[in-house]
């Protein structure tokens, strides 16, 4: 008797799983996730693009679920709870389109140069919204954090041997005129040879325009100068 029993539940299990397996690859609705969490935010500064108004952003999507052939519509929203920006930040469409054929596609966001970042920083959170095709994956990949603005901190390569021999101490003025003179913001992987050069390009702009009567005045009121030979 018992072994009937067992048999029967057997069969009933079998079905159970046969059922479940058929809803999963039968359902409608896919998950959709950002590839970065939560907590791993993108930080961008116009500092870098003194010739932009505005910046466009790549934000990755992934898809748990199914592909199709044809493209499929989604929705992304600001979540206002945790987001610091005003309207004027930021645009983004009203719809996204999931590519057909995908498990993983780019959609972009633009971020715009507001006056007001040149003195604060700001945070856009981007969430997944639940729409007829899909619904919001697990909560820390549903939220897309990126932040911007228009100020910068001293960068790692301006270190002592910038100062004492090619460019002097560093303010925030000065690397701006500097990037805008020579095209550059990283010196990084640079020789020393090209850093003199630079910084002599950079040496000599500063001493035409105090000829021509219209020095650059740095951030503590004096002539912009460089301390680099040549």
């Amino acid at each position: 008797m018992r072994k009937y029993i067992f048999y029967i539940i057997g069969i009933l299990l079998i079905g159970a799983c046969s059922k479940d397996e058929i809803e999963a690859f039968n359902t409608t609705r896919q998950y959709l996730f950002f590839e970065k969490s939560y907590a791993d935010s993108i930080t961008y500064s116009f500092f870098y693009y003194p010739d932009s108004t505005s910046l466009t952003v790549p934000v990755g999507i992934k898809l748990i679920g199914n592909t199709t052939n044809y493209d499929r519509e989604f929705k992304l929203s600001v979540d206002t709870k945790n987001s610091t920006v005003e309207t004027k930040h930021y645009s983004f469409p009203e719809k996204f389109l999931f590519r057909a054929n995908r498990v993983v596609d780019t959609v972009y966001v633009k971020i715009n140069n507001a006056a007001d970042l040149r003195e604060k920083s700001v945070r856009l959170v981007l969430k997944i919204e639940e729409n007829a095709l899909f619904l919001p994956g697990q909560y820390e990949y549903t939220r897309n954090v990126i932040r911007f603005s228009d100020i910068i901190a001293p960068p790692e390569w301006w270190n002592q041997t910038i100062i004492d021999s090619y460019l002097g101490p560093y303010t925030e003025k000065k690397f701006r005129e500097f990037m805008k003179v020579t095209g550059v913001g990283d010196l990084t992987d640079l020789s020393s040879d090209t850093i003199w050069y630079l910084a002599r390009s950079f040496k000599y702009y500063l001493l035409e325009k105090e000829k021509a009567g219209t020095p650059v005045i740095d951030e503590d009121g004096n002539n912009m100068n460089v301390p680099v030979i040549g």
